[in-house]
């Protein structure tokens, strides 16, 4: 991979934060800089902001990357700014015969990582890691027989508390789950006296409005459902440690690109200030005098229109 300095030319002006810091004393780099406002101020700038406006924090998204600490989160919506990428392009390529249209051509659309990202991760994957719920079916194999699994007996879950509660004849019989006790048959203390011996029902835990037992038949059942919930909870976890891992080969052309959009949607907003008030473009000269004609302060003229 080449040096970052070597992929685009005046790396320097893509720092946003850089420009109001350390503002520029090149005369090539200013007259740049003012070349890319003045060619925004002649086209479609509003297709440019709608583009802009849907990317997030990519700056941020590649440190938390770059960290080994990223989220699923933060992968989705990394995934959400990619898909913006042709938007941006596409808008600049409309400026034709500016430096907007080599600009466009030179923005990283990442697209083997944005396809990537789309098979892999659920657009509702939660933002912890340990929880499950992160990977889409088809993505592994395995997984999804986990899954599979999983979802089985939760549905054998709900057969079997509706046939209790047919058994019993108690209506609001219901079986729950908590990470010390298991699985459980919960009964309100007004139904105690209808649990029959033949049930084959024994006593969990005693609560204050509530009996919560356990039958063989439950028992059993226990341990096939929480194994496979474990099991897939485990092998996600280590998918997206293997996911994280891939992502991070692609930190260096995410910050370039990070970079390039900031640089682009500062000048877009100084284009659109330089169109909502009418300002032009200054002249360099280097002769040390400055002329100004019909001069106006952009701060007196919001209090003193």
């Amino acid at each position: 991979r080449p040096p970052r300095s070597t992929l685009f030319p005046y790396t320097t002006l893509f720092r946003s934060k850089q420009m109001i810091e350390n503002p520029l004393s090149d005369e090539t780099l200013i007259k740049t800089r003012q070349d890319y406002i003045e060619a925004l101020k002649e086209g479609p700038l509003y297709l440019v902001r709608e583009a802009l406006n849907n990317i997030y924090d990519l700056k941020r998204i590649t440190a938390r990357i770059a960290n080994f600490n990223a989220n699923p989160k933060d992968f989705i919506q990394l995934k959400n700014s990619l898909l913006q990428v042709p938007k941006v392009k596409e808008a600049l390529l409309s400026y034709q015969k500016t430096k907007l249209t080599e600009f466009a051509k030179k923005l990283d659309s990442h697209q083997q990582l944005l396809e990537l990202l789309t098979s892999a991760l659920k657009d509702d994957a939660p933002i912890t890691i340990k929880e499950g719920g992160i990977f889409k079916e088809g993505y592994h194999e395995k997984r999804d027989q986990l899954a599979n699994l999983k979802n089985k007996g939760q549905q054998w879950v709900l057969d079997f508390e509706a046939k209790e509660r047919e058994k019993t004849n108690i209506k609001n019989l219901r079986v729950g789950f908590n990470k010390v006790f298991g699985y459980y048959i919960e009964i309100t203390k007004a139904n105690i006296p209808l649990v029959k011996e033949e049930f084959g029902y024994l006593r969990k835990q005693t609560l204050v409005g509530s009996e919560r037992y356990i039958n063989s038949e439950l028992k059993a059942r226990e341990a096939e459902i929480l194994n496979a919930k474990e099991s897939l909870l485990e092998l996600e976890y280590q998918l997206f440690l293997e996911l994280r891992e891939k992502v991070s080969f692609y930190q260096e052309s995410l910050q370039i690109l990070a970079d390039k959009l900031s640089f682009i949607d500062v000048m877009q907003s100084l284009a659109r200030v330089a169109l909502e008030n009418n300002y032009v473009k200054p002249e360099i000269r280097t002769n040390r005098e400055i002329h100004i004609r019909e001069g106006r302060h952009p701060i007196i003229e919001i209090f003193n229109p």
